[in-house]
């Protein structure tokens, strides 16, 4: 059996196809989560509960945003398609936490 190249092409531009989709769905959960985690500390901040506020700031700045981050700044340029957008994405979400939690009233 001969090596064909365009079998072997094929097989690389699949892998590559593969890596952009399980980059981009990844980012886009962690979207959503980051997403989610600034309402609710935005709700809590509108409803005064400072204590709770911080303890779930901590919690979501360790395990949804930061994570996030890194997984695009590791990642992320693997698709081009979607890493500006998403670059945009958690520069706004990280000034928009440090705003609910180290600034304002």
């Amino acid at each position: 059996m001969a090596f064909n190249p365009l079998t072997a092409a094929g097989g690389a531009l699949y892998l590559a196809v593969y890596a952009m989709e399980a980059i981009g769905f990844t980012e886009f959960i962690y979207e959503e989560a980051t997403q989610q985690g600034l309402r609710v500390l935005r709700q809590m901040k509108k409803k005064k509960l400072n204590q709770h506020l911080v303890y779930m700031g901590k919690k979501f700045r360790e395990n949804v945003i930061t994570p996030a981050w890194l997984f695009h700044v590791n990642y992320g340029g693997l698709n081009p398609y979607t890493n500006e957008g998403f670059e945009a994405f958690y520069t706004k979400a990280w000034k928009e936490f440090d705003n609910i939690i180290y600034l304002g009233d």
